[in-house]
């Protein structure tokens, strides 16, 4: 009780003794006496009654307001006696979800786990708050506290000491700080994905600043190995050429799958057999994965084909292997299968979003420890991942996702947990007309011609083994070694050239400048971009800024001479197989 309260009572009781008196005195003296006394106690009782209303409303007005401001506070307020909580506002009682009549009385303690987060006894973090308030410091922790059904929410405490009626409180103000300690986990997860997506970044210009050089290197070797198979007398030798070539086709591909990583190149759809890529993958899963996991194949015979980025698809199958490595720490058997499957009309639905129509079916399997429905559901989420942060990025199943959907398949997950997971990837097959019409002209021998080709690149190896390829099938070479020497030659004979082969990335004045100085000079000229990288432009920007057609290091030598036949017989063969005619 306040001051004023105890003065209210003090008055009260005054007032009540005296009207006794004057009573009993009333009662002894005679008629004319008694009235003059009673006007006198009257005259003197009745202010002071008015005044003590007044006071008394006074009292219960600021009581209210005072429990108005308590109750208003956006802060849960308590009162403690010691830890033992006396008195509360509403606020403390949404914020820990308890009635307030069933908050007083209750120990501090008693809304807060026995240990915080960070370990310490949660006794001994209120005993050293208390002990700090009670030497005049106003101390403030983040901690960890129990709502009325136990769970746990994040709250920052502040505690103080305050008199109230002459006896020694202390007040603990009480907020709720979950929504921004979940906010700051979210901007945290988020600054670390830009980071994982910055690293990926450096890691796609950093293996674009190799691509270039490594493709022309690869592109020396491919080039005269099939300068010597084209020549007859090296029969005897053409299957260790062939192995050649192969080894340098896997080491480009090698490449380009880094490449695809950091997003630094386009797919470049083919016409494939996938069980060729599942049993050269499953050679390198053998060295990668734990040698406690099986491997296992069932390939069906006579698969179908489908038009997919070889590299691109090898990258699925690592991914979904690896993810199932993982998931059986102890050993288990890793099981990849294909088969052609038909998705009917009346199943199409069915089908997670399948078209009608006939697709390979390629499954990757692993009886480990599998994932509930809940899980399952995110796990092509970005970022979204289950491994510990430094054993995973959650990017590894969003890019397996963007994949198959960039080939116009679809991929499904079905899991459970103790049971395994499977992954089912669909490709449309590719049409019998699409696989016959280029069987047909892989058959074809080379096509040759008469033209003149300036053949444009800064590296010797490469130029050579150009200059030889063409020459051997009837083209008239010329050479440049830059794009100042080319527009050089093409300014002093312009009508003897028919056709540029232009490297992309050159020192000087470069692929793209070099391009649009020869449209300047030669608007009708041919022109095909050739390149193993570019990080400023697409094989489809190149065609749109005037490049008749692109491609990429390192190629084959039938590739090159059936474009550049193509491109001078009046198309314009672009990389995704669409052609055009060339404005001649």
């Amino acid at each position: 009780m306040n001051s004023r309260g105890a003065f209210v009572v003090l008055v009260s009781t005054s007032i009540a003794g005296v009207a006794c008196a004057v009573t009993m005195t009333l009662l002894a003296l005679p008629g004319h006496q008694a009235a003059l006394v009673l006007a006198s106690y009257v005259l003197l009782v009745v202010p002071l009654a008015w005044s003590v209303r007044r006071l008394v409303r006074d009292v219960r007005d600021s009581s209210e307001r005072y429990r108005a401001l308590f109750d208003a506070s956006n802060d849960g307020v308590l009162v403690l006696d010691g830890l033992t909580v006396v008195e509360c506002n509403r606020t403390a009682g949404q914020i820990l979800h308890r009635e307030r009549p069933f908050i007083a009385g209750c120990s501090l303690l008693d809304f807060c786990p026995a240990r915080q987060p960070d370990g310490e006894e949660t006794a001994e973090l209120a005993e050293r708050l208390r002990a700090a308030a009670s030497s005049g410091h106003h101390p403030a922790v983040e901690c960890s506290m129990l709502r009325n059904d136990g769970s746990a929410f994040d709250a920052e405490i502040a505690l103080w000491q305050v008199e109230y009626g002459g006896n020694q409180y202390m007040q603990a103000v009480i907020r709720d700080i979950s929504d921004r300690k979940k906010a700051d986990r979210a901007r945290a997860e988020l600054e670390e994905n830009l980071r994982w997506a910055q690293k990926m970044e450096a890691v796609g210009a950093l293996a674009g600043g190799v691509a270039h050089d490594f493709n022309n290197l690869m592109h020396a070797v491919t080039g005269y190995a099939d300068l010597l198979l084209l020549n007859q007398d090296n029969q005897r030798i053409s299957p260790e050429l062939l192995e050649i070539k192969q080894a340098a086709h896997h080491a480009s591909a090698l490449t380009r799958q880094l490449l695809l990583f950091g997003r630094r190149a386009k797919p470049e759809p083919q016409r494939l057999e996938l069980n060729i890529h599942v049993r050269q993958v499953s050679k390198m899963l053998r060295r990668t994965i734990p040698k406690m996991v099986g491997i296992d194949l069932r390939l069906a015979p006579d698969l179908k084909l489908v038009l997919a980025d070889p590299g691109q698809v090898e990258q699925v199958l690592i991914n979904l292997a690896l993810n199932a490595g993982d998931a059986m720490p102890n050993g288990g058997q890793l099981t990849i299968s294909t088969d052609d499957v038909v998705i009917e009309a009346a199943n199409a639905d069915a089908s997670r979003g399948l078209a009608p129509g006939a697709y390979v079916r390629l499954s990757v399997t692993d009886n480990g420890q599998g994932m509930d429905a809940k899980t399952a559901a995110r796990v092509f989420e970005p970022f979204f991942t289950t491994k510990d942060p430094d054993k995973g990025s959650g990017l590894g199943l969003a890019m397996v996702y963007g994949i198959v959907k960039a080939h116009d398949g679809q991929i499904t997950c079905t899991s459970e947990p103790g049971v395994g997971t499977t992954f089912d990837i669909y490709l449309p097959v590719l049409e019998p007309e699409a696989t016959a019409a280029s069987e047909d002209s892989e058959t074809d021998p080379p096509p040759g011609g008469n033209e003149t080709v300036l053949l444009v690149d800064d590296e010797p190896q490469v130029r050579s083994v150009g200059e030889q390829l063409l020459s051997a099938h009837g083209y008239e070479v010329v050479q440049a070694a830059t794009g100042e020497e080319a527009l050089e030659r093409l300014r002093q004979t312009p009508d003897a050239v028919d056709l540029v082969i232009l490297d992309y990335i050159m020192p000087g004045m470069g692929g793209r400048r070099c391009l649009e100085c020869l449209r300047g000079l030669c608007p009708n000229l041919p022109v095909v971009i050739s390149s193993g990288y570019s990080a400023e432009a697409t094989a489809d920007d190149l065609l749109r800024e005037g490049a008749t057609a692109f491609v990429s290091k390192p190629y084959q030598a039938k590739t090159l001479l059936r474009l550049v036949r193509e491109v001078l017989d009046g198309s314009r063969a672009s990389v995704d197989g669409e052609r055009q005619p060339v404005p001649r």
